[in-house]
């Protein structure tokens, strides 16, 4: 049986990559992190339990990064395809006006470099 109705179209998926796409993992998890700090914690546990096993079987360093970065980045942007195709579908509804009202962007590395820093001396 196939469905003819999902959240997540090829559209949408696609918006979600281009959005994101040449961030790098660690943006994308900041960003996941804040709209969604629990899942982005099992998230990262997770990942970092393939990774340490594949670690254990004497996969490389930059094998144990790669896979590392791309079961991050392969969940967040299932997860933000989800949230972008649940916002479409609501996005005339007051509901749509509360998942606007969550949208998290990752921000760019620029605009991460011009945020204030606290002052750490002493």
């Amino acid at each position: 049986m196939t469905r003819d109705v999902t959240l997540v179209t090829d559209e949408v998926l696609g918006a979600t990559l281009s959005e994101y796409n040449g961030q790098g993992a660690a943006v994308m998890l900041r960003a996941f992190a804040e709209a969604e700090p629990t899942l982005a914690g099992f998230l990262n546990e997770n990942a970092n339990r393939v990774v340490g096993k594949l670690a254990l079987a004497g996969a490389s360093r930059a094998i144990v990064q790669g896979v590392h970065a791309d079961l991050l980045a392969a969940g967040v942007l299932a997860y933000l395809g989800v949230r972008k195709g649940a916002f479409k579908v609501w996005q005339d509804t007051e509901l749509g006006d509360r998942l606007r009202d969550l949208e998290v962007t990752a921000e760019t590395p620029a605009e991460a470099d011009t945020e204030e820093t606290p002052n750490q001396e002493g």
